[in-house]
């Protein structure tokens, strides 16, 4: 195992004893660790925090290999993002679904329509999934055809089936996993598959590039939600492996305008309009998406 700390506090004491023992006739040793921490203050949530477990002293424990003498030497953890990311794209539950959605080319040309222009196909293709697919937990599917037939799956789903169409549609798509800034920051060393939790689309045209993610309905083309602006987020190849820088592409704006009339008694009326836009929009829109027709 890999033996991950992280946080802010130090150890205060850290030992390893051997202890032996016997199980079905065979005899072993294992090491017995205590890690012992004092003095702790109790952990405080501050404003503008990302994840409380960026900041929580803890260690993590990563099975890195097995080795049993005369049966199983396996590498469990990769030794690098590079080789995560070599590893998801070849893997038959993740990049090789992206190669069975050939049925998709057939309804390519109604989905974009008369758009002759590539970044006007990339929206077209990129509404039709955000509006016409709804995010359901209790589909479990292991292939996409499946999601196309149902319209609904889990958000990683929709996402892989709109990368696989648009890579049908002539497009550079490619998968990329980030972790939420609820769900914690990435190890800059130790590639861990269980630190990612979100899969978004990466898509090039021409030296343009988009960040896509269909499972928000609230979200405007090439805008990831905020909790997904974390830094960065690994592209998932086969090839060259990079990183995805994950920067917000909208601003943040309310405003409130307001025209009132104090009358001879000292009574106020009038009329307040307020407008949102970027990020204070999206929001707004998915914290009302039920009774959005009120306001």
């Amino acid at each position: 195992y890999k033996k991950i700390m992280t946080g802010y506090l130090a150890l205060t004491n850290a030992e390893t004893t051997k202890k032996s023992g016997n199980y079905q006739g065979s005899n072993f040793t294992m090491n017995v660790q205590r890690y012992l921490m004092k003095n702790v203050p109790a952990f405080q949530e501050e404003p503008y925090m990302t994840s409380r477990t960026d900041y929580i002293s803890k260690i993590k424990f990563e099975l890195s290999r097995i080795d049993i003498p005369g049966s199983i030497n396996k590498q469990v953890m990769p030794p690098s993002y590079a080789a995560l990311s070599r590893k998801l794209a070849e893997s038959e539950s993740f990049g090789e679904k992206l190669k069975k959605a050939r049925f998709m080319k057939n309804e390519i040309p109604q989905i974009v329509g008369e758009a002759t222009d590539p970044k006007e196909k990339i929206i077209k293709i990129y509404e039709h999934f955000r509006d016409y697919f709804s995010v359901d937990y209790d589909v479990l599917s292991e292939n996409l055809k499946k999601i196309n037939d149902l319209k609904k799956g889990f958000p990683q789903d929709i996402n892989m089936l709109m990368i696989a169409t648009l890579n049908e549609a002539g497009f550079d798509a490619h998968a990329v996993r980030l972790s939420t800034k609820s769900h914690g920051k990435l190890h800059p060393s130790y590639a861990m598959k269980s630190s990612f939790n979100k899969t978004v689309c990466h898509v090039k045209n021409g030296e343009e590039e988009y960040l896509l993610d269909a499972s928000n309905k609230s979200l405007p083309f090439n805008t990831l939600n905020k909790n997904c602006l974390n830094g960065k987020g690994m592209l998932v190849t086969d090839g060259n492996f990079k990183w995805v820088d994950l920067n917000p592409t909208k601003k943040s704006k309310k405003m409130s305008t307001g025209n009132f009339v104090i009358d001879d008694e000292g009574y106020l009326s009038g009329k307040l309009n307020v407008s949102r836009s970027g990020y204070n929009g999206i929001e707004f829109r998915s914290q009302h998406a039920k009774d959005i027709v009120d306001y």
